[in-house]
């Protein structure tokens, strides 16, 4: 087997868990469904199911039984993203209508809460507990980073508080996605969790730094349209230590202001810096599946899963 036969695999068993997703998400009403499953629909990377199942077949662990796993844990990924839009006040999400877009911020916030509410009643029936209370943390840190990134809208924070939020809103749900592909494994799990931690982090780094230097057709936003929100991120963060002028011009909140950061972070070096830190948190990734002795296919696959992350940049 190759990656290239892995990659097909994968996708097998990622249809299988967006089924079990619209199972989760049976409601009789048909404008919560149709929101609910919007974005399912609408497609995207699969991120967090991918490494579940990779988690999994990386220590032999049963998939039938971890299809209910990715299926949480792309519930709860397409939740927050809901409630981002209506947060955002956003009507395009990956380049089509988000649900905000298409059926209004009201449907958008209930079918949001909706969603959670039914993959914590779908996890509370489960024998193993565990699941329930690592999804229920998971939830709770990511309501406290969008916090935290509203508290934080064009201030300049030390970079630990900016790791702090990576972790909350993005690294928490992909560690726990590693966790639960190989949480029968005691002696694995933590360090697939810790693994997904970092992943996590360098991931939403790499994110941050495509919003300065992505195509909108990529993106599916406007690029550097996070900081014209007020997001501060991390090239930001470190071109506030080489040119003075940022935080003021940040504190006025005009766009030329915020038009001139932009310009400032992609003609100095703080990209490449930025890229430095997410190759950290990447090294530290692969640190992780050394660690773990396993030396398959699918470990071999999660080894390239980190390497074209750093090439989305590269």
């Amino acid at each position: 087997m190759n990656i290239t036969t892995v990659s097909l695999e994968i996708k097998s068993h990622i249809k299988l868990s967006e089924l079990e997703l619209a199972k989760i998400l049976e409601t009789e009403v048909e404008t919560l469904r149709k929101a609910s499953l919007h974005l399912l629909e609408v497609g995207g990377k699969r991120i967090r199911p991918t490494l579940v199942f990779l988690s999994a077949l990386c220590v032999n662990q049963d998939i039938e039984k971890v299809i209910k796993y990715a299926a949480v844990v792309e519930g709860i990924h397409l939740a927050t993203l809901i409630h981002d839009d209506v947060i955002d006040e956003s009507n395009v999400r990956r380049g089509m209508l988000s649900v905000n877009g298409k059926y209004g911020f009201k449907v958008a916030i209930l079918s949001g809460d909706f969603i959670l509410a039914k993959i914590t009643h779908f996890l509370s029936l489960l024998e193993n507990r565990e699941p329930l209370r690592l999804m229920a943390e998971v939830i709770m840190r990511m309501a406290e980073g969008e916090v935290m990134q509203q508290e934080d809208l064009f201030k300049i924070v030390p970079i630990e508080r900016y790791i702090v939020r990576c972790t909350n809103k993005t690294a928490k749900l992909i560690s726990s996605s590693a966790f639960l592909g190989s949480i029968d494994v005691i002696e694995k799990r933590d360090i697939f969790a810790e693994f997904g931690l970092n992943l996590g982090i360098a991931f939403q780094i790499i994110d941050d730094i495509l919003d300065f230097t992505g195509e909108m057709k990529k993106l599916g936003k406007v690029p550097g349209s996070d900081l014209k929100s007020g997001v501060v991120t991390l090239p930001v963060l470190l071109l506030s230590k080489k040119r003075k002028e940022v935080k003021m011009l940040l504190e006025e909140k005009f766009e030329d202001g915020i038009n001139k950061i932009i310009e400032m972070v992609k003609n100095e070096s703080v990209l490449k810096e930025s890229f430095n830190f997410a190759r950290y948190y990447s090294n530290r990734a692969i640190e992780c599946l050394k660690e773990l002795k396993i030396n398959n296919v699918y470990t071999r696959t999660l080894m390239d899963y980190v390497k074209m992350l750093e090439e989305r940049v590269s």
